[in-house]
């Protein structure tokens, strides 16, 4: 299978309106009972922009040989061989590696082994494409040592990359 998946599973444009329509009148309501002294505030964190395709970044890595799994015969789940893994996509937005594998407490490899399969793995993200649109959904990959310059995120608190996306595009740990 590609990478990009159906994006069957995220919201249709006609879903999103109509939960904004529901929103704005919940807030009419706060409005229509507020007095000159209220402040009402909206705020996200996550911003909005369409989401039209699923990345399924950990196929990406388990084609490259990288990622190596089993299938639960009972439930299809897929079962990590940690111990065989040496690159995996986990909590949004992080990718770890550790050519020795990543089995047990995890803490962060080093080495020229590690630079040379962290670079591979940087292209290989770099160069994924869109087999549709032509489009390269990798917006940004950060290593970990310039975590805090570039993301104000603490290098103690981070995978070996982080990985953004470009808008329209969504990463999928399945």
């Amino acid at each position: 299978g590609h990478s990009m998946s159906d994006p069957g599973s995220y919201r249709s444009k006609e879903e999103v309106e109509a939960m904004y329509r529901k929103i704005d009148a919940i807030l009419g309501v706060y409005l229509d009972n507020a007095d000159e002294s209220t402040y009402v505030v909206l705020s996200s964190d996550h911003g909005i922009a369409a989401l039209n395709r699923k990345v399924n970044v950990n196929n990406l890595f388990a084609r490259k040989g990288w990622l190596k799994f089993t299938l639960n015969p009972e439930t299809g789940e897929p079962l990590i061989d940690w111990r065989n893994s040496s690159v995996i996509f986990l909590k949004m937005d992080n990718v770890y590696i550790c050519p020795t594998g990543l089995a047990g407490n995890w803490t962060r490899c080093s080495g020229p082994e590690y630079e040379l399969l962290r670079d591979e793995v940087i292209a290989a993200l770099q160069g994924l494409e869109d087999p549709e649109t032509g489009v390269r959904p990798v917006g940004l990959v950060v290593k970990w040592e310039d975590s805090e310059e570039y993301l104000d995120l603490p290098r103690d608190r981070v995978g070996d990359l982080i990985i953004a996306n470009k808008p329209g595009y969504g990463w999928d740990e399945e």
